[in-house]
């Protein structure tokens, strides 16, 4: 394979311009290689048969049948990027003989001619510059936002390649005269667009009688540049032209419809290597990948444009910068920006205390004294969280260091890249090309940083970034937008045709809408732009063999979709439903664990350590007993004023009552009960500090309900002779059972009353309880029984 078109471009150069930041990226080599590789957008090829293409599997994929014997050697072949891989497969076993094919896309054509391109961003930048002192009425709270200026430079490049005066922009009211004059400021800065006009002139001299165009779905602009260069002597490599077979059928959500074709292929015997799928709908492309591996069929995702997670680290980063404070940096764990020891104790000990960036990290060590609401358990999970926080924060702060002491733009930037490079698996190939594009919007960006307000336009920068993930491997059905359509074939399946998504035509939108270019004289009409785009859109689809259309009528929430109208015309027929088999098969899950590793999780000495709630789990739910009580599994900490704090502070007040008055306990005074609140509620809120405020509504409310039970307690006390002898009396209990192995139940009773005859256990309960027969024999209303075998 002979790669000497790509030597030709100056792409290369671009290339290592890009590395030239990331000297110190680990794995640079390995980079290196791959970025090339993913930047070669030329392709030659030779008679050789030796060609082999990495991660290319070859199945039925014939992309059309043509004579390329009349091609001349060295002959440029132009098709949009995404359609190159399946011609390179056509043109690899078709190539006999013919020497130097070089494959482009239509923008990498001019490319190669113009040599250094106008950056994009460069001019966005400019353009910024320039609009930060234009007097704007109408457009000021807009004027140097990037999405403003992202419309304003694709509206001069239309008018560049079109030949569209400043002077012919419409001005008749206000909001319009105003737009005129902006443009009019803006136009003279170079653009990418001059240069490709300097290029037109000398392919007027030179002509391009070795150029051949793919007859594909082009932009309008594109279709523009297409039209110039077939009248300097390009050839059109026209689409075979067939009747297809057609099936047009509808389904009620898209997930059948995807369902739907899947049966269909199984079903039919069809190979999934003769398929073509293209989606109306960019979010059936994971639901096909979902449907297609549940059914084991091959297919390929050609492309998917998706969030680039490196740019959206670097707007954390940026915004960390310009606000310094804690929820940004937990975001920054979170996504994995910054690599610390603990990062996830780090942030649960944040969001659990409060902390701010300049609160100190020991306010749980300097509170460890043990209290009614305050378990010795918890706060030694509390410290152990706390030291574990401290040792991330440090580390942290060392990270963080050459961004806290950068001094300048350029300092401050190359802080933010060396931790985005550091954020990087050696072997994420995409990020590492990901950060390339983010060296150069910082480099772009360095002049025009003067003040910390113009990072918000850096951050508009990186969140426009977006990725587009190819597939690794070519095999099996293909599948494709329906903006970017392959073309012949056997079988084209054209999924999602509901009329909000086909025939999908790009319509002039937002400052520069349809209203606007309507009155432009050398502007392409929308009836024009249609009819242009319908035709090509035709000629992708009857290039096929059989074309299988269809449509969800219905959507998961129950709304209604219409067919396509353009689609009922084109097929002049109607959609007839098809509905995919419903297949059930019961799969019961049984969770079992052997005798041994039983007796390794539960017993320990020859004994079962347990309490009778453990025991009522057990019955409840075996697989929550084997996590709690097995694996040892602790739930989160309860940092909320729960239920069962509740029942602890009450529980503890009645005991307090009865130790101090003994049967005379609910003549305890509202001040006492108040003092002993506020002692315990005060302790709590020095650890969990974000209780403070609401420590007064949680006093009140516990004090109304802890008056409330005192008065009912009062009544009852009134008609008993039972005086009470014991407040959460902790007692143990042996009980043998088989093969020698001793159930230990532990607990607390919380209250016995007793005289010389009777014997009464109270157990405060929140709600009312009735005791059962069935469940105690169910094993579910244990506790009473046992307290009371106990006493």
């Amino acid at each position: 394979m002979d790669s000497s078109p790509f030597q030709e471009s100056n792409q290369y150069a671009s290339v290592n311009r890009l590395l030239h930041w990331r000297v110190s990226l680990p794995h640079g080599k390995y980079f290196h290689d791959k970025i090339m590789k993913k930047h070669s957008e030329s392709f030659a090829y030779t008679g050789k048969k030796s060609y082999n293409m990495d991660n290319l599997e070859e199945g039925n994929c014939d992309i059309m049948a043509i004579d390329m014997t009349q091609w001349k050697p060295h002959t440029i072949l132009l098709a949009p990027a995404h359609y190159h891989n399946a011609l390179r497969m056509e043109l690899t076993k078709q190539s006999a003989g013919m020497q130097h094919i070089t494959l482009l896309s239509l923008s990498a054509f001019f490319k190669r001619r113009i040599g250094e391109a106008k950056d994009r961003i460069d001019v966005l930048l400019q353009y910024r510059e320039m609009m930060k002192r234009f007097d704007s009425v109408i457009y000021s709270s807009i004027i140097t936002s990037l999405d403003f200026l992202e419309q304003c430079y694709a509206m001069i490049q239309d008018m560049k390649l079109y030949g569209i005066p400043v002077e012919e922009l419409p001005q008749h009211t206000l909001a319009q005269a105003e737009m005129k004059r902006i443009l009019a400021q803006l136009y003279p800065i170079p653009t990418v667009q001059d240069q490709e006009n300097e290029v037109w002139k000398q392919l007027s001299v030179e002509g391009v009688h070795d150029v051949w165009i793919l007859e594909q779905l082009y932009s309008a602009q594109d279709s523009y540049r297409i039209q110039r260069l077939c009248a300097l002597g390009a050839d059109i490599w026209k689409l075979p032209v067939h009747t297809p077979h057609i099936t047009y059928t509808k389904s009620m959500n898209k997930r059948k419809e995807t369902e739907a074709l899947a049966q269909m292929i199984i079903q039919q015997n069809r190979s999934a290597s003769d398929l073509h799928i293209m989606v109306c709908d960019p979010s059936y492309q994971p639901l096909i990948t979902q449907v297609f591996e549940r059914y084991h069929i091959p297919v390929s995702i050609l492309s998917q444009m998706r969030g680039d997670s490196l740019s959206a680290k670097a707007v954390l980063l940026l915004r960390y910068v310009c606000d310094r404070d804690m929820a940004t940096l937990i975001e920054l764990l979170e996504q994995a920006v910054i690599q610390v020891p603990h990062r996830k104790e780090f942030c649960d000990y944040v969001q659990l205390f409060g902390k701010q960036l300049s609160d100190p990290f020991d306010h749980v060590r300097a509170h460890t004294k043990i209290t009614q609401l305050l378990s010795e358990d918890e706060l030694q999970r509390l410290c152990g969280l706390e030291e574990r926080a401290q040792i991330s924060w440090e580390a942290i702060l060392i990270q963080l260091a050459p961004l806290h002491e950068a001094k300048g733009a350029s300092e401050l930037l190359e802080a933010v890249d060396q931790l985005l490079r550091m954020s990087i698996h050696p072997k994420e190939e995409k990020a590492a090309h990901s950060l390339l594009t983010l060296q150069d919007i910082f480099r772009s960006f360095l002049p025009y940083y003067k003040e910390m307000a113009d990072l918000s336009f850096l951050m508009e920068l990186c969140e426009k970034t977006k990725l587009t993930r190819q597939a690794e491997v070519y095999c099996g059905a293909w599948v494709s937008e329906l903006s970017k359509p392959l073309a012949a074939g056997s079988t084209c399946v054209l999924l999602g045709c509901t009329q909000k998504n086909y025939p999908a035509f790009p319509l002039q939108t937002g400052l520069f809408d349809e209203a606007y270019v309507k009155e432009i004289a050398n502007y392409p009409t929308m009836d024009q732009r249609y009819r242009e785009y319908m035709a090509q859109l035709k000629n992708c689809l009857f290039s096929y063999e059989e074309l299988l259309v269809s449509y969800p009528f219905g959507d998961y929430e129950g709304n209604a979709n219409e067919s396509s109208l353009e689609m009922d015309q084109l097929l002049a027929k109607r959609a007839q439903l098809l509905e995919p088999l419903t297949m059930y098969r019961s799969l019961p899950l049984r969770y079992e664990i052997n005798e041994a590793s039983a007796r390794t999780l539960f017993v320990h000495e020859g004994v079962i350590r347990g309490s009778i709630s453990s025991l009522e789990t057990y019955v409840r739910c075996p697989f929550s007993y084997f996590l709690k009580y097995g694996l040892r599994l602790k739930e989160p900490i309860d940092y909320h004023f729960s239920q069962s704090r509740i029942g602890t502070l009450s529980h503890y007040i009645l005991e307090q009552a009865v130790s101090r008055y003994g049967k005379e306990y609910t003549r305890i005074s509202v001040q006492e009960v108040a003092d002993l609140l506020n002692e315990e509620l005060e302790k709590l809120s020095d650890v969990y500090v974000l209780l403070k405020d609401r420590l007064p509504i949680l006093q009140q409310r516990l004090l109304d309900h802890i008056l409330s039970n005192l008065n009912d307690l009062d009544e009852a006390e009134a008609h008993s002779h039972l005086t009470p002898t014991a407040c959460e009396q902790e007692f143990y209990q042996l009980l043998d059972m088989e093969d020698g192995i001793q159930l230990r139940l532990h607990g607390f009773i919380d209250r016995m009353d007793e005289n010389k005859d009777f014997l009464r256990i109270i157990d405060y309960k929140s709600s009312i309880k009735e005791l059962k027969e069935t469940q105690v024999f169910a094993g579910l209303q244990l506790q009473l029984l046992i307290y009371a075998l106990y006493a």
